[in-house]
């Protein structure tokens, strides 16, 4: 009626209009949820949804933290092997930075491990060896796979098939592969990419 005050929007403080939204109860600022106008009901929503997504993201990061805590996946500095040991082992002054890289003699006919200041440059010896090792015995790549798991048909009847279906098998070629550094660097890297 005449005289009254227009219903103000609690988010703005301007006039509802004709058209008003019932206020989503926060219960977080302790305030008797009122009305908002369009455009404020419009952003409420936007910022609502924002909120849930980022609370999702949050909670998929923890998941995912604690499943690569306890399967061990990711990976850690301290995980790569140190040249400077392979390096003495093959009679060479180990790198005084840790890294080294191969030089080529000048006739061509040789490799020498050298150090070297740049980390681009710089190999792994022990990455190398058991690389150099896998050409030598097998005649091929190492190679490393996540594979289905193959599923038996009286195998885990208490688990839906759709999930029993997605466990996965590590197959490293060579077989001896997966109890070497190679081995664990191929499967970290598998797994972050």
């Amino acid at each position: 009626g005449e005289g009254e005050m227009p219903l103000a929007c609690t988010r703005c403080g301007l006039p509802v209009g004709e058209v008003g939204y019932e206020e989503k109860p926060s219960g977080a600022n302790g305030h008797t949820p009122g009305v908002l106008h369009t455009e404020c009901a419009e952003q409420a929503i936007v910022e609502d949804l924002q909120k849930e997504e980022r609370e999702r993201q949050r909670g998929d990061r923890a998941l995912k933290r604690a499943r690569r805590a306890e399967h061990g996946i990711g990976w850690r500095a301290e995980h790569i092997p140190r040249s400077g040991d392979i390096a003495k082992k093959l009679g060479c002054s180990p790198p005084p930075n840790g890294l080294c890289c191969l030089k080529l003699s000048p006739d061509g006919r040789f490799v020498h491990v050298v150090a070297t200041a740049d980390p681009a440059c710089s190999i792994n010896l022990e990455y190398l060896s058991v690389a150099l090792e896998v050409r030598r015995r097998d005649g091929r790549e190492p190679l490393f796979s996540l594979d289905p798991k193959p599923r038996l048909a009286d195998e885990c009847p208490s688990q839906p098939p759709s999930e029993a279906a997605s466990w996965q098998v590590k197959r490293f070629e060579p077989k001896w592969l997966a109890d070497t550094s190679v081995g664990e660097v191929m499967f970290q890297a598998d797994v972050y990419l």
